[in-house]
């Protein structure tokens, strides 16, 4: 899968491909079947019409300029990608973010969750409401990306009773969005 940089007028002050190719490496292939590349982008190079761009999300209309990330579904030819937009997550916490453990969660909590709307989409079709069953994938990716990465915390974790209970959650988890892009 490719990593692709499309930054406008803007750097990122961590190495964001760097986060997302070892929060890739813990996903197993058949769940990324079918995604062309994630795009990391920056909210503020969105154009007129993107940023103005309301969705639903949740009961709740939102701009996408707030999104974290984005999962583009396969149209016209085009095969599925992921965007995600690194200034926004970045956004969350930007001490912590330069840890390279924190910011492979937080990293991997926006990929997880766009990459279980392509597997609601392509693979298991559940008629529940989509942002919970991207939330559950979210949940069931998180626990083998710390078994495989971060295998060192799982001690830790079982000690404070919080393996059983883990849910890979940040401060914004409300700001996902699916749907087709314009171009």
């Amino acid at each position: 899968m490719e990593i692709v940089e499309a930054y406008k007028d803007w750097q990122p002050p961590i190495d964001a491909r760097k986060a997302v190719a070892a929060v890739l490496s813990a996903v197993p292939k058949e769940h990324l079947a079918g995604i062309d590349r994630v795009i990391l982008k920056n909210a503020g190079g969105l154009n007129r019409a993107q940023r103005r761009k309301k969705t639903k999300h949740r009961g709740k209309t939102r701009h996408r300029k707030e999104a974290l990330g984005a999962y583009v579904q396969p149209w016209q030819g085009r095969p599925a990608y992921i965007n995600l937009f690194v200034d926004n997550i970045i956004a969350q916490c930007p001490r912590a973010i330069k840890l390279p453990p924190i910011r492979d969660v937080f990293f991997a909590d926006v990929l997880f969750h766009e990459i279980g709307h392509h597997i609601h989409m392509t693979r298991t079709k559940q008629f529940r409401d989509r942002e919970y069953v991207a939330d559950d994938w979210v949940r069931r990716l998180g626990e083998l990306y710390l078994e495989k990465r971060r295998w060192y915390l799982l001690p830790l974790l079982r000690w404070a009773g919080l393996y059983t209970s883990l849910y890979m959650t940040t401060p914004s988890r409300a700001s996902h969005i699916v749907g087709r892009e314009p171009r």
